[in-house]
């Protein structure tokens, strides 16, 4: 698996969302009022770099491995350790200069980049090699716009600011709804491609007494068209030359 990590995950991708996240936090807790939308535009970045992440360029090829989907996604979910560790830091290091909600912070970054990867794993299971390549821009371009416009704040409160403490619990429950639904979805993804994956183990090795396939439809016709081209003997017991 360690080698599969690094080749696989775009790690340059992921260190790059690792620099622009500290900064478009950093630039939120400096001016909160004046640049609010920063912080969702960051929680967006968080789930397009997740979703990329799942990308499988070569999948005609490593889907018909035997390693299933969901080993190929648990490898590929190293790539969101690094994000939630510099969100999580994004957050503390902020501190009173944010509103005294941080535990919500931690959740929307966590929520987001549980959401990218199941999005994305539900597509991969669909057969789709990429799915990254769409997702992330359009879950970037979706959840900034959600900061920055705000659409009815006080019901659908994604991105609270000042508001008072009920918005931040109803914003609490959607983001803990987002969790819990993507959690969903990704475990079900990955159930319905191992039920779709043929045994290859049971295929391929014959068991006691039994010849394998390839023997049974390749070997006969074989042996048919050897015994056809093999020259009949002479009288006297000799074949000839």
């Amino acid at each position: 698996m360690p080698r599969y990590v690094l080749r696989a995950v775009p790690w340059r991708l992921v260190a790059a969302c690792g620099l622009v996240i500290p900064c478009l936090m950093a630039l939120t807790a400096a001016w909160p009022d004046v640049v609010w939308p920063l912080q969702g535009t960051a929680v967006g970045l968080l789930a397009a770099a997740a979703a990329w992440s799942m990308d499988e360029p070569a999948a005609a090829v490593v889907d018909s491995l035997p390693r299933g989907l969901a080993w190929r996604t648990a490898a590929r979910s190293a790539a969101v350790v690094p994000l939630a560790v510099v969100w999580t830091a994004s957050v503390v290091v902020a501190g009173d200069r944010l509103p005294d909600h941080a535990a919500l912070f931690v959740l929307q970054g966590l929520a987001a980049i549980l959401a990218g990867v199941a999005v994305a794993t539900t597509r991969r299971a669909a057969g789709v090699a990429t799915p990254g390549l769409v997702l992330a821009p359009a879950v970037l371009a979706v959840v900034a716009m959600l900061a920055l416009v705000r659409p009815m704040p006080d019901r659908l409160p994604f991105f609270p600011l000042w508001e008072g403490e009920e918005a931040w619990a109803r914003s609490a429950t959607i983001w803990w709804s987002i969790l819990a639904a993507a959690a969903v979805v990704l475990v079900a993804s990955l159930a319905r491609d191992g039920r779709r994956r043929p045994s290859r183990v049971s295929s391929c090795r014959p068991g006691p007494g039994r010849r394998p396939p390839y023997d049974r439809v390749v070997a006969p016709d074989v042996r048919l068209r050897r015994r056809a081209a093999r020259p009949a003997p002479s009288r006297g017991g000799r074949r000839p030359p």
